[in-house]
């Protein structure tokens, strides 16, 4: 897996359990005190996560860290795609 992919598969993990919550992206913000427009970076895989903002994102979301690391399935308009 290379650098790019794990960024990807970190922020779509993210973006997911974001979403799974109901929080916008600038609420989400607001909680993490980190920029919206930071945020959406990660979460498209643009950005790498540190460490920190990735313990963070955890607290904030209940989930562990090492759930943004894992492949999941995800439903799409023509099936079931793995990511």
């Amino acid at each position: 897996m290379t650098r790019k992919e794990l960024c990807t598969l970190i922020g779509m993990n993210i973006r997911a359990e974001r979403h799974s919550r109901g929080l916008t992206i600038d609420e989400f913000a607001e909680l993490l005190d980190l920029s919206p427009g930071f945020v959406g970076l990660i979460e498209r895989g643009e950005r790498g996560v540190t460490a920190y903002n990735l313990l963070k994102i955890s607290r904030v979301l209940g989930t562990p860290t090492d759930n943004f690391y894992t492949h999941t399935k995800t439903k799409t308009p023509s099936g079931v795609k793995v990511l």
